[in-house]
């Protein structure tokens, strides 16, 4: 009887192992089944057209994840705003128009109001790693700043910076005193606003429209970061220029990706999309670094008359009585974004750029 008891006992255990490893087996294959996703192909959209320095950003991110991914996922590059314009993008891929988008916050005073204010930060860290570094400090010490873009549908994918301020205009410029009077475009209402108060007529149109504005007299000159006006020859219809690497613009151009379709990739291929976003700023970094001094050999090579800005001009720039309001109306937009204390915000970013500079 005890015999048989036994091999009732050892058939039970041997049952149950088998059980127990079928599941196992099958669960493993579940998840690994789950994990399986078929190619997938990106619509990255981007204002830039293909043959300027600032769309080097996006040919890197297909680039890296392509090769990351082994193919799995592959990125459609839509230059110009052929697919979005420029100030679209945030809705487009909030909407899934579009899987990822380069987003400037510039456009998007309204919905960005954080990230389009910190403008008014007219002193910038030179180097890619140090902005990169700022950021990431404001968003850890302060989460309700980048919920600003994930709060419409997207996640932060990568972010790049744009170079020195240049104004390109059709009339002679020696000093920042010679723009009392001058019709200038400017895409921010920051800088708008800074332009009105040295006497400048501040315009606001399409940076598409500003060749042909310029070509008619509609404008006199355009300001804002240099790499953007060799990618558009403005040298053609606007022959001075007037620049320096002090005039800093602080403003984080940002990729980002439809959450809903960042969601629907399995760990693995995320992970992967993680590292190859790091070999975009390992590459990206010595790029910038060494921009600002490309753009200026450009503008040399085409004849433009270009003044370098001296330090009186630049000191003009960066203290702008209207730079304290600008500031004020910062801290209220914070506060209503969720931050407690905009004074607070306020001391907090001014002591993190300050701490990048000394660097």
């Amino acid at each position: 009887m005890e015999e048989i008891d036994m091999k009732v006992k050892t058939a039970f255990l041997i049952l149950l192992v088998a059980c127990l490893s079928s599941t196992l087996l099958f669960g493993g294959a579940q998840a690994e089944k789950k994990q399986e996703m078929k190619p997938v192909t990106l619509r990255l959209s981007t204002h830039h057209p293909a043959d300027v320095s600032r769309s080097v950003g996006s040919r890197l991110i297909k680039e890296e994840i392509e090769k990351a991914t082994n193919g799995l996922v592959k990125i459609d590059i839509y230059y110009s705003e052929s697919l979005a314009k420029g100030r679209e993008v945030l809705d487009a891929v909030k909407n899934k128009v579009v899987d990822i988008g380069d987003v400037n916050p510039a456009y998007y005073p309204g919905q960005l109001p954080i990230h389009a204010g910190l403008l008014v930060y007219t002193k910038c860290p030179p180097k890619f790693s140090e902005k990169k570094a700022v950021m990431e400090k404001i968003y850890a010490k302060y989460p309700q700043v980048l919920n600003e873009i994930e709060k419409y549908n997207q996640k932060l994918l990568w972010q790049y910076f744009p170079g020195a301020l240049n104004l390109s205009s059709t009339k002679p410029v020696k000093s920042i005193k010679d723009f009392k009077g001058m019709k200038i475009r400017a895409s921010s209402e920051v800088y708008l606003r800074m332009l009105k108060e040295l006497g400048s007529i501040p315009v606001s149109i399409p940076f598409t429209d500003c060749y042909m504005a310029l070509q008619t007299g509609t404008i006199d000159g355009v300001f804002t970061n240099i790499e953007a006006m060799t990618g558009q020859k403005f040298w053609e219809v606007a022959p001075y220029s007037f620049t320096s690497p002090k005039l800093g613009l602080w403003l984080p151009f940002t990729f980002t990706i439809n959450k809903e379709r960042w969601d629907s990739f399995p760990q693995t291929v995320k992970d992967q999309i993680l590292a190859a976003i790091k070999r975009v700023d390992q590459r990206y970094e010595p790029l910038y670094d060494e921009g600002y001094e490309q753009e200026v050999k450009i503008f040399k090579e085409k004849g433009k008359d270009l003044v370098m800005a001296s330090d009186e001009d630049v000191a003009t720039w960066q203290n702008l009585a209207i730079l304290a309001e600008l500031k004020k109306e910062l801290a209220a937009k914070a506060e209503k974004a969720g931050i407690p204390n905009g004074q607070q915000f306020l001391a907090d970013l001014d002591k993190i750029m300050d701490e990048a500079l000394k660097k």
